[in-house]
């Protein structure tokens, strides 16, 4: 009786293998567990990149139409009329770039020529040399002789910003109000802010359809994230 008293008292722990498959399997319930909660987090970057998206071009939006108007109702400069031959209308489609034309003044700089860019890409550059044209951008570009070098992941985005930051036609957006906490921020130190998607990334600002494009069809502003990239 105490032999198998003993024997029964013995059976009544874990074995070393069922401890082995107890830990295999919290192990795959925890990697699933993590899994998941990457996925849901992956999920909730995307949407709060896309609402960010969806707010600046709503802002592009209205401020394009906003200085459209403007132009189209003859607030245009004096030299820009001239270069028309005096026609306002053409004017104002020329210098802002409807239709795919790429007709501008001129400006004589030593012997050469150098053709403007259109109006339109001037008061909302996605470039620095494109932003140098307009004169209240030269003081926040650094207003030295030239536009700093540009090429760098956050030129467009750092121009996009600059452009929103004026009220056109009582169109008034300002980016630092305007957008949550981590969005807008000097992210390289090179003294000027960006726009950055919920991962941190630089935003892409660009004009739809590229150069050169249908007669008739208007420019669009486009902001983009690089969310192809593979990230965790």
């Amino acid at each position: 009786m105490i032999l198998s008293h003993r024997k029964v008292a013995a059976r009544g722990g874990m074995t070393l293998v069922e401890i082995i498959v107890v830990i295999a399997i919290i192990a795959l319930l925890a990697s699933l567990s993590a899994g998941g909660y990457m996925l849901v987090m992956r999920s909730q970057k995307l949407n709060n990149t896309e609402m960010i998206l969806q707010k600046l071009e709503q802002a592009l939006n209205a401020q394009k139409q906003a200085f459209v108007t403007q132009v189209r109702n003859g607030d245009i400069p004096e030299e820009y009329i001239a270069a028309a031959g005096g026609d306002r209308t053409k004017a104002a489609a020329v210098w802002l770039n409807q239709g795919g034309r790429q007709v501008s003044k001129y400006n004589i700089s030593g012997n050469a020529a150098v053709p403007e860019p259109p109006l339109l890409t001037q008061e909302f550059p996605t470039t620095f040399d494109e932003a140098w044209w307009n004169p209240r951008y030269r003081k926040p570009l650094g207003g030295g002789a030239g536009p700093p070098a540009g090429g760098a992941a956050t030129e467009s985005s750092e121009c996009l910003f600059l452009a929103l930051g004026f009220a056109r036609g009582g169109q008034a957006f300002n980016p630092d109000q305007a957008m949550e906490s981590g969005t807008v921020l000097d992210g390289d130190n090179n003294g000027r802010k960006e726009f950055r998607d919920t991962w941190g990334d630089s935003l892409r600002f660009r004009w739809d359809p590229p150069s050169p494009r249908p007669a008739g069809v208007e420019l669009q502003p486009k902001v983009d994230s690089p969310t192809n990239d593979p990230k965790p």
